[in-house]
């Protein structure tokens, strides 16, 4: 049972399944009422994106109000892939997957 001031990580995969290449790859999640996104979690920034391809795992990092990441007024994050992986990665070929992740606080009714 999670509790107030509990910290919430994240993981939403992405995986192209098709036989074409992707070229514009954009992710919104609707951040949990009664939470707070925590900035700063993952090497001093406050998303992480892992691709996996068969070359291996590539990791980029992205930070709210940054290229590519924005937390709007409906607590909607939403992060456009390609702008924090390039210049590794501006499409995402087929087979290609990845993960995107972020972490939230519990809030707590007395802070």
């Amino acid at each position: 049972m999670q509790k107030p001031r509990d910290i919430l990580e994240y993981r939403i995969d992405f995986k192209n399944i098709g036989v074409d290449t992707i070229q514009k790859l954009l992710i919104a999640d609707i951040i949990p009422t009664h939470t707070t996104l925590l900035e700063n979690q993952y090497s001093g920034h406050d998303i992480k994106i892992e691709i996996i391809s068969p070359a291996g795992t590539d990791t980029f990092y992205g930070d709210i109000g940054g290229s590519g990441v924005e937390l709007d007024s409906s607590g909607t994050l939403k992060v456009d892939v390609f702008k924090i992986a390039k210049p590794s990665y501006t499409v995402l070929e087929p087979g290609v997957e990845g993960r995107l992740y972020y972490r939230v606080k519990i809030e707590c009714p007395t802070d």
